[in-house]
């Protein structure tokens, strides 16, 4: 059986969260506490979610709200483990952040990936321009629209994706 948590509800699995991150982009063990903890999981966003199946970490996403709207959210770090890839775990997990982000009354769901596009099309999302992050760092950027080409990450052989969430 699967469920979800909060990674800030069970602290005990950040180090088997880091390592799934690892899996697919590695890096320092102190680098990766450091980006996962830069603002930390809360209820509200942005928020780590990890999936898990009879107790062990096999899935996560950090959910974050965008710089350009406040009605707009951004999906990082989607992954699951390599091992269960393409048993329906990918859909269960994006199911799980669509539902979230609509809980939030998001209308906007944005993502950047560099080779899942087919997957993401078939979960409805469609080729979208960039988006940033709101941090700390640019909330104070918000609703200045010629500001955001400095803001956004422009990344070579990444494509930017967008679903249109329903309402409510």
């Amino acid at each position: 059986m699967l469920h979800f948590v909060c990674l800030h509800e069970k602290e005990e699995l950040f180090d088997d969260t880091c390592d799934l991150l690892d899996t697919s982009w590695p890096r320092s063990r102190g680098s990766r506490a450091r980006t996962l903890s830069k603002i930390p999981s809360t209820t509200n966003l942005p928020c780590s979610i990890v999936m898990l199946q009879e107790g062990s970490v096999v899935g996560h996403y950090r959910l974050s709200e965008c710089l350009e709207s406040d009605t707009w959210c951004i999906v990082e770090s989607v992954i699951v483990s390599p091992s269960l890839r393409g048993k329906g775990l990918g859909r269960r997990l994006m199911d799980h952040c669509i539902s979230l982000a609509t809980s939030y009354s998001m209308t906007q769901l944005y993502l950047s990936t560099k080779d899942k596009e087919g997957f993401y099309h078939k979960l409805g999302f469609r080729n979208s321009k960039s988006v940033s992050v709101l941090s700390k760092a640019n909330a104070m950027l918000r609703g200045k629209q010629n500001l955001f080409a400095t803001v956004a990450t422009h990344t070579p052989g990444v494509t930017w994706m967008s679903l249109q969430l329903p309402i409510g």
